[in-house]
């Protein structure tokens, strides 16, 4: 993940529980972001680049490869979970301990953010 100072700057101002900059998933084929959210019937879905708002928003799941969370959020959930870990969900597949983190503290009522002016890159043997 590449990150410049303006970004870190925007989450910080952000000044939300858990935020995230945008970046795509690493894919030559489909074009989607790791901002996730969960649509009216309730299925997972994730944001393509073009449909990501350019202002702070609330989503329901973000990858962490360019996330801020808060330390008393993290302390919070530490108290909560007793360990982090790769889950499946029903209606979902095997998700990353990134989504499962974010799932977990919508249990507690704790947001997560999305600040689409925050863009950042993912690196590979490409740019994502």
């Amino acid at each position: 993940i590449i990150v410049t100072e303006s970004v870190l700057e925007k989450l910080i101002a952000a000044d939300k529980p858990i935020v995230t900059g945008v970046y795509n998933k690493k894919s030559l084929t489909q074009r989607e972001t790791t901002v996730c959210y969960i649509d009216e019937q309730k299925n997972w879905r994730v944001y393509k680049p073009e449909e990501i708002k350019e202002e702070l928003f609330k989503c329901d799941a973000c990858g962490f490869g360019c996330v801020l969370i808060k330390r008393d959020t993290m302390r919070f959930m530490s108290d909560k979970m007793k360990k982090i870990c790769f889950r499946f969900i029903q209606q979902m597949h095997y998700i990353s301990e990134d989504l499962y983190f974010c799932i977990e503290c919508s249990k507690y009522n704790i947001e997560v953010w999305c600040d689409g002016t925050a863009k950042v890159a993912h690196v590979g043997k490409f740019f994502y």
